[in-house]
């Protein structure tokens, strides 16, 4: 059974996420908490597996209470939060730096009637079965090819989910400005986050982050962020499609139809990273990108929040290399590199 505190000052979030919690078989209402200073208390008297954590509480805010748990090893924090006023002094994504492993968006109903709340359940059970501390990633399934192909990437296509826009934010700073080709990602997020996000995400790499708009010019170094309700597209003249009729499993946007779309406009020149997340979106799609020829990353098991979707393409035998994520962000700087020695495939 995984233990759930719930820390929020408003009654009904309170009231709604308690609910939530003790009518799912898998969870147990560990405590509530009104303010982020009684949030703390209980979180390291009561030991719950996961903490649940509005951002705006008197006394300490949730910010405070995620660095104070934090530097007493306390247990994991997901901001369960509304979108803060844009004039206020820190985004809501500050709290991942802080040491939160997700944002989500308040559910406004019950799982029967609102799909925010079944993927915050989700992660909740996701979060608790992360392992604690460091854990050494056993790699399996990645394909051994040969080749001493000499591939151009033309194009860059991420792929993430819970653990996403920290694990974005390492690679993305790695870059450089001078970045030669556009990135493209999927980050699975609640609607109404991904504004905020561009913003951090552009402020902390200092890379342009721009949400896609359909015929939008794919350009070198920028990072285009597909926008909530709509797959990303890439033609083969880097120009940007949306679709926000086709559906891809659960998600859209989801990473299947971006990575696929990746392996045809460049003919397989291209580069595909599967970064930390739930489920096994962008497998499919990272799969037929690897088939063209694509070079294929995925963040390994110990420095992943949720190693679901990266572990999905290592076992679909689609992945070239599993890296730590401090070594992502240099690695595609060395395969956009025209300089650099021939790739050869690694066998693990």
């Amino acid at each position: 059974m995984i233990r759930v505190l719930v820390a929020d000052d408003s009654p009904t979030a309170r009231r709604l996420l308690s609910v939530m919690i003790e009518n799912d078989p898998d969870l147990e209402l560990a405590g509530v908490a009104e303010n982020g200073e009684e949030a703390v208390k209980l979180a390291l008297e009561l030991a719950p597996d996961v903490v649940t954590m509005d951002l705006m509480m008197p006394v300490l805010s949730g910010f405070d209470a995620i660095r104070v748990l934090k530097a007493a090893g306390g247990p994991p924090v997901i901001v369960v939060s509304g979108v803060l006023d844009p004039r206020h002094e820190r985004s809501v994504f500050a709290a991942l730096e802080l040491g939160a492993v997700s944002v989500r968006a308040k559910p406004h109903g019950l799982p029967d009637s609102d799909p925010a709340a079944v993927e915050l359940l989700e992660e909740i059970k996701a979060v608790a079965a992360m392992p604690r501390g460091h854990v050494t990633a056993k790699v399996s399934g990645v394909r051994r090819t040969a080749g001493l192909r000499r591939r151009i990437i033309r194009a860059v296509g991420i792929a993430a989910s819970t653990g996403g826009p920290q694990a974005l934010r390492a690679v993305l700073s790695a870059l450089g400005r001078h970045f030669s080709v556009p990135v493209l990602v999927v980050q699975h997020m609640t609607p109404g986050f991904l504004s905020e996000m561009a913003g951090w995400l552009e402020t902390a790499t200092g890379l342009n982050v721009i949400i896609a708009k359909d015929g939008l010019q794919a350009r070198p170094g920028a990072v285009y962020l597909a926008p909530d309700g709509a797959h990303m597209l890439l033609e083969p003249d880097l120009v940007l499609r949306l679709d926000r009729t086709g559906a891809a499993g659960r998600h859209r946007p989801s990473a299947d139809p971006m990575f696929q779309s990746l392996a045809s406009a460049t003919d397989g020149f291209s580069a595909g990273v599967v970064l930390s997340g739930m489920g096994s979106d962008g497998a499919r799609g990272i799969a037929t990108l690897h088939d063209r020829g694509g070079w294929v990353i995925a963040q390994d098991r110990a420095s992943s929040v949720v190693w679901g979707m990266p572990g999905s393409a290592v076992q679909a035998g689609a992945v070239d290399e599993v890296l730590p994520l401090g070594r992502i962000g240099p690695r595609l700087v060395e395969l956009v590199n025209p300089t650099r020695r021939p790739l050869v495939r690694r066998g693990v």
